[in-house]
């Protein structure tokens, strides 16, 4: 599946040409994303268009170390390949991610999914 930029996309899709801040996205917490990283299952805490919360992770990542994985097909929510940064970690072992590459049907999907 072709991999596209997550920036590029929502600037394309945005009526406005530009990208909003990531603060502005609504957290989704339901239903959770269902993830496969390195060979682990992970069910999300929260995600939004920009990025997902994991409460642990097998091992401990780098700071903005690139991780890649998969997004599971969960309800409407259709599966795809993704990239993202760990911008977030926590000595109880929850990271966060932003995502910097995502299949584009996957992230339609999502963007689907939040506007209801």
């Amino acid at each position: 599946m072709k991999m596209v930029s997550l920036e590029s996309l929502i600037q394309a899709l945005s009526p406005f040409g530009r990208v909003r801040e990531r603060r502005q996205q609504r957290r989704i917490y339901e239903p959770r994303l269902e993830l496969n990283i390195e060979g682990h299952a992970y069910s999300t805490q929260d995600w939004s268009l920009g990025g997902f919360r994991l409460a642990y992770f097998h091992r401990r990542p780098a700071a903005y170390e690139v991780i890649a994985g998969r997004i599971l097909d969960v309800r409407s929510i259709r599966g795809g390949e993704f990239s993202a940064e760990v911008v977030r970690l926590e000595d109880s072992g929850e990271i966060g991610c932003r995502l910097l590459d995502i299949t584009a049907a996957t992230l339609m999907s999502m963007a689907n999914l939040k506007s209801h």
